[in-house]
């Protein structure tokens, strides 16, 4: 059975109005990333996608943060996370080298 307009507008639970329900989840980087604690794992998206805005705020807040682990299989861009310093802080974890780390 198809779900129609009418039953969108009649239904709480179904957002008529799928934008709108969007917008207001949008929070910017800094609020979003206070989700991640020390010693999580973050999955990076790959390739061209990578999410550059959230993993500068994330390296921001690298005082804060210890031992969090950011996963990805290949990434395109500048990855601050990888500088010297870091380590203690933010390090990778690769599964497209043999070792899975550096």
């Amino acid at each position: 059975m198809m779900t129609t307009t009418e039953d969108i507008k009649i239904n709480k639970n179904i957002p008529f109005n799928l934008l709108e329900s969007y917008k207001k989840k949008v929070v910017p980087a800094d609020e979003a990333l206070k989700a991640i604690k020390s010693n999580d794992n973050v999955l990076v998206q790959c390739g061209c996608a990578v999410p550059l805005r959230l993993i500068d705020a994330l390296v921001a807040r690298k005082e804060e943060l210890t031992n969090v682990t950011m996963m990805h299989v290949l990434t395109v861009g500048d990855l601050p996370y990888l500088k010297p310093g870091m380590e203690n802080h933010l390090k990778r974890r690769s599964t497209t080298e043999k070792n899975g780390t550096t």
